[in-house]
């Protein structure tokens, strides 16, 4: 399995998308209705402040972080999975690293300044309130134990997820294509 996690790329994170603008089509996404069902919209309204691919990747890599450092240990990782949401939101107006983990080996570095008695620098801009109560919900849903549950071996990625990576880069979801291409996206080529 080692083998196809290194046959997935991600550009998916590593190519700047644009933010979405009132008045451009977007796909909905909504449970309950049949696959390859496109329900559109159009945008008529956008909140203000950013959720930047930044903020996103600081948030995976703290979420990441927590996981191996909690194997194991299901009430440790909810806690500073949680932790990492406010420790991400957090600036030099309001900081919030309350819940983060203290002492000198803390991956907050607002908690390791203050354990070392230095004054703690914020080193970014933190979330706007109105991004974070938006966020929250879904990023609350990340965090509940039947969730981490499935994380406490350390690990952050199944087997399933890099053989969806492999078929998604030979038959992307984006591309419409023929049932028998689809199915033969699905075929391995012999190694």
């Amino acid at each position: 399995m080692d083998y196809l996690s290194n046959l997935q790329n991600r550009t998916k994170w590593k190519s700047p998308n644009h933010n979405i603008k009132v008045g451009e089509i977007v796909i909905i996404k909504e449970d309950n209705i049949p696959p390859a069902t496109w329900p559109l919209g159009k945008v008529i309204e956008t909140h203000p402040g950013k959720l930047t691919d930044s903020i996103i990747d600081r948030l995976q890599n703290y979420y990441g972080i927590d996981v191996r450092s909690n194997v194991g240990n299901l009430s440790g990782l909810q806690k500073n999975v949680i932790a990492a949401l406010f420790h991400c939101s957090s600036s030099v107006e309001k900081p919030m690293h309350g819940q983060c983990p203290i002492g000198k080996d803390s991956w907050c570095y607002y908690q390791r300044a203050l354990s070392c008695g230095k004054k703690p620098k914020e080193k970014y801009k933190g979330l706007a309130n109105e991004v974070l109560n938006m966020i929250k919900p879904t990023y609350l849903e990340l965090c509940t134990k039947e969730l981490l549950t499935k994380c406490l071996h350390g690990k952050t990625q199944n087997s399933n997820e890099c053989l969806n990576g492999v078929i998604w880069q030979r038959v992307p979801m984006e591309v419409f294509v023929c049932l028998k291409t689809l199915k033969s996206g699905g075929c391995c080529d012999p190694i």
